[in-house]
């Protein structure tokens, strides 16, 4: 369970920083999108 919470926020922050973004952020400063290895695409078709 922990490294694949670690992974998932490493993902986060690989996609965050890829868009621009830096500085200190918490857990609750990530959108559950940006830690799903699934596009934003899949993860409507499957959530919705």
């Amino acid at each position: 369970f922990t490294s694949s919470v670690l992974i998932a926020y490493a993902r986060a922050a690989y996609r965050l920083a890829s868009e621009g973004q830096s500085g200190c952020k918490t857990v609750f400063d990530i959108a559950p999108a940006y830690l799903s290895a699934k596009s934003g695409e899949e993860l409507r078709k499957h959530m919705l």
